[in-house]
């Protein structure tokens, strides 16, 4: 049975539990979550998940540099997006059947 496994090399166990360990920050959790319903500035979306806006965007350049969030400028604003929409369908899935779960 164990051969019909896919193989797990170090490298992707190492990014799983680097996914992994980003998503388990509150912040994180509800900045990815208001990302995945639409794309937003920093200050909409500080707004959004009551955070201080500097508070968003520390979280927001963590998940940047995990390639987790990508950004356009249009004019003075910096609008922020959800890249893999993966993420957000693991987040719909483990939050909707955890409140479904605690009923």
């Amino acid at each position: 049975m164990a051969a019909d496994l896919p193989e797990l090399t170090g490298e992707k166990l190492r990014r799983a539990a680097e996914l992994f360990n980003l998503l388990s920050d509150p912040s994180r959790l509800r900045i990815l979550h208001a990302l995945a319903q639409r794309e937003l500035p920093v200050g909409d979306l500080a707004k959004a998940v009551a955070l201080s806006v500097s508070a968003a965007s520390h979280q927001l350049r963590l998940l940047r540099e995990a390639r987790v969030v990508a950004r356009r400028r249009v004019g003075r604003l910096v609008y922020h997006r959800l890249v893999d929409e993966r993420i957000g369908r693991l987040l719909g899935q483990v939050l909707g059947e955890w409140s479904l779960s605690q009923q």
